[in-house]
């Protein structure tokens, strides 16, 4: 039922820490997604409570995106995203799943001046910045299944950059639909595996999406996709969702194909960058990076070559 399609003794987590450890990643057939099958998934509660960081070195840490026309914070572009193409209430409540340090709900909060703000987060590193950036929010420090928010309903759920580091998303969708008012709206941010590669080596991401893949558990739990961003050339795929309440849960046929293609040429497009470097170290005395992405620290680890000078542009 599970077919592997590339092995590695050793990954990067999502917070760009090295760690010598295995991912196996390849399709599963009976749930039709492309899964890390080993990485995180043996310790999961371990991880995300002790040793997960993310990006944890100062409280306002984050990504920024530049473009000609719309640079900005990684959060701020999704947020401005968000309510832009929202039909959402001038009062409510809102609740983040996987809140980190706060820095997307961050953003939200000073648009949404009349609601109420909840937030739940496994990480006590990132917990700890949390509740620096935003002390007057509601906040559990817990995985989804655990967390006393689940007793209530929400106008708005939003999770960015979480369901890929669960063990089970179609659970994880079904609690997120549970706290989720009737004509409620979820946000949902996704890295696209179609265009991040690089993902296979990710230790900690354990299901590496597509929008197909999305689509199909979308229509599984009946749910409405209302508005999508995402470009050829996007590390992200960004959902503003909803409950379809007007029909009843319906299987779908899953057509694998596509997904099986796009896995393959990935690995296909490792092994080829694998090639070309080992080739540049073995006549060059210098390696250079120009930004940081994982791919680059990845084979420098993996050849270990400490005889190398660096240079990070």
């Amino acid at each position: 039922k599970f077919q592997t399609y590339f092995k590695s003794m050793i990954s990067l987590t999502s917070d760009r820490q090295v760690i010598f450890k295995d991912s196996q990643v390849g399709y599963c057939n009976n749930c039709n997604l492309i899964l890390n099958h080993k990485g995180v998934r043996r310790k999961k509660n371990k991880f995300y409570y002790e040793e997960y960081n993310l990006n944890g070195k100062k409280a306002e840490d984050e990504f920024r995106i530049y473009s000609k026309n719309n640079s900005g914070t990684e959060s701020e572009i999704m947020a401005n995203f968000f309510l832009s193409n929202s039909k959402i209430n001038r009062t409510g409540s809102f609740i983040e799943i996987g809140a980190g340090k706060g820095l997307f709900l961050n953003q939200i909060k000073k648009k949404l001046k009349n609601y109420n703000f909840s937030a739940i987060e496994p990480s006590k590193y990132a917990a700890k910045y949390f509740k620096k950036n935003l002390p007057d929010v509601d906040f559990h420090q817990t995985v989804l299944e655990k967390t006393k928010f689940l007793k209530k309903k929400f106008d708005i759920v939003a999770s960015t950059g979480v369901i890929e580091h669960v063990y089970n998303p179609v659970l994880f969708l079904k609690l997120a639909l549970k706290m989720l008012k009737r004509n409620g709206v979820i946000f949902l941010g996704v890295p696209n595996f179609a265009n991040k590669p690089d993902d296979l080596i990710v230790y900690d991401h354990l299901t590496k999406f597509t929008e197909k893949s999305l689509d199909n558990l979308y229509k599984k739990l009946n749910i409405e996709l209302l508005k999508r961003k995402t470009k050829h050339n996007s590390t992200w795929i960004w959902d503003i969702l909803k409950l379809n309440n007007n029909k009843k849960s319906f299987k779908t046929k899953v057509k694998v194909i596509e997904d099986k293609k796009l896995l393959r040429n990935n690995v296909s497009k490792i092994i080829k960058l694998e090639k070309k470097y080992l080739e540049y170290i073995k006549n060059n005395d210098k390696l250079i990076f120009y930004g940081l992405g994982n791919i680059g620290f990845y084979f420098y680890f993996k050849f270990l070559n400490k005889n190398k000078k660096l240079i990070y542009i």
